[in-house]
Order: structure tokens, then sequence, then C-alpha cells
């Protein structure tokens, strides 16, 4: 017995299983990467941190680098729920900038330490994952596109 049209429909309009993975993971970090690393500098002022010129740089550059950084990769993992196939490419360009930024980082000032790619880590994982998924997510835009086109349409 088959399976009723609308459930065919359904099933074939679904982010493939990592994508979707992919997709939470980043917008998740994304998201609480930006809260925490706006949050940084006013949290270490507010407990008294001992303020010299080192640590105000850090903090400073903190708050402007990572904030944008995490802000991107947010709208990489939500842009991937549009099930397009420009989002796909958009999410991946936008990681690849992310995982990118400490590398160039480290490359211009070579007095950079290890801890410069600790916050790119997690998004790491996720854009492994959307980058092995990539065949089964443009199988399921050629299904969407098959399924939306109408008859003589291809």
């Amino acid at each position: 017995m088959a399976s009723p049209e609308y459930l065919q429909d359904a099933d074939s309009n679904r982010l493939p299983r990592l994508t979707k993975i992919s997709a939470w993971w980043v917008l998740t970090v994304g998201i609480i990467g930006t809260i925490c690393s706006i949050a940084c500098p006013f949290i270490l002022f507010a407990i008294g941190w001992d303020w010299d010129m080192r640590t105000a740089l850090v903090s400073w550059s903190i708050w402007i680098t990572l904030p944008p950084i995490y802000i991107f990769s947010t709208i990489a993992g939500a842009i991937l729920f549009t099930k397009k196939g420009w989002a796909w490419i958009v999410s991946v360009v936008m990681l690849s900038i992310v995982i990118l930024c400490p590398i160039l980082l480290s490359l211009a000032s070579m007095r950079l330490s290890g801890y410069v790619y600790i916050p790119f880590i997690p998004l790491l994982i996720p854009f492994i994952l959307l980058l092995l998924d990539q065949k089964h997510f443009w199988a399921m835009i050629e299904k969407t596109k098959t399924l939306h086109s109408g008859p003589g349409e291809e």
C-alpha cells in the first residue's frame, strides 16, 4: 500500500538529518556566543577585574570581533531552514569565513596564542557535517523542484 501523496510531499521536503543537526548547532552556538561575547566585558567590569592595558585590549577585542562573527554564524544556521540552494552556499561561505578568521588573525600577528581558536572550535563540527551532507541537501532541493513544478515545466 502506497503512502498518501501528502505524506510523500512532506517527506521529500524535509531537511537531511546532518544538515538539520548542523543548522541547529550553528544557530544555538551563534546565539549563545553572541550573548556571551557581548556580556564578557561588562561581566569583567562588574566583578572588579584588575584592568591593566592588556586585559582591556583583550576584552575590547573580544567585544568588537566576536559578536559579528557569531551573528554571521547565527544567520548561516537560520537561512539553512529556508531549504533553498542559495542558502546552503551562503551558509558554507559564511562558516568558511568564520572558521578562517582565527587563522588569518594568527598569520597577521604571530604573537597571538592558541586561545584565539577556542571560540571557533564549536563551529568546526557543524561545518564538517554540512559539507558531508551536501549530496543529500541538493537531492532534497531537486525533489522539491520537481514536486512544485507544474506539468510541462522542468
